[in-house]
């Protein structure tokens, strides 16, 4: 954990029923967890985001609230249902809260960093890059206005990563982030009434994702 989250605030033992609580839906996330606990962030390594609220879910991880929901987050309750989405909204500038904590239990939703990895996280066990075929790339120049194209073999390759649950998954993109060995975070967002997957690593503003297909 690159920063260490310190203060520790327990949130309130009710558990509150909301929106979700009577819908099956929660009950078919892959990878819903619940709250645990709250902390508070000491800072990220600018100094910034200091004492802002940390949800603590059940597989130990650790998301850093937006500072613009604090309020929000500070009525939800131990046992809300949980499950970890990416941000798929438009944004002109980089964003540093790429990710949402979806809470079924209240049908709300909050933007947050990744702060801290599970007790037992994903590992990258093995990452190697596939040749799975080439595409022709046309290529147009003009020879006394007369318009000559010819085509280009560029090769196209393939990610695929294997974790130590025993799971491999073909990725789409930040190729350079998966490396032996490192940690890595599995969300799911509900895209198109389907279940998009993807793979976080890195922590706090570092951190970045790409969708992931799942290939056992």
């Amino acid at each position: 954990m690159t920063q260490k989250i310190i203060s520790l605030l327990l949130l309130s033992l009710a558990f509150v029923t909301g929106a979700f609580a009577d819908n099956q839906f929660q009950n078919l996330i892959p990878t819903r967890e619940s709250l645990v606990t709250a902390d508070r962030f000491r800072g990220d390594k600018h100094g910034q985001f200091k004492d802002d609220f940390v949800a603590v879910l059940s597989d130990g991880s650790a998301w850093k609230i937006h500072p613009t929901e604090q309020t929000k987050f500070s009525n939800w309750a131990v046992n809300d249902v949980i499950h970890v989405a990416v941000r798929t909204s438009f944004y002109w500038f980089k964003r540093e809260h790429k990710f949402e904590l979806v809470n079924h239990t209240r049908n709300e939703r909050l933007k947050v960093m990744l702060v801290q990895y599970p007790r037992t996280p994903l590992t990258v066990v093995l990452a190697e890059t596939v040749l799975v075929g080439y595409s022709y790339v046309p290529h147009t120049t003009y020879i006394n206005g007369t318009p000559i194209t010819t085509y280009s073999h560029v090769p196209n390759y393939e990610k695929k990563v294997a974790l130590n649950d025993g799971s491999m998954w073909k990725i789409d993109g930040k190729y350079s982030s998966f490396s032996l060995g490192n940690r890595v975070y599995l969300g799911v967002n509900l895209i198109n009434d389907r279940f998009s997957y993807f793979l976080i690593t890195g922590l706090e503003r570092e951190a970045v994702y790409t969708w992931a297909t799942k290939i056992n």
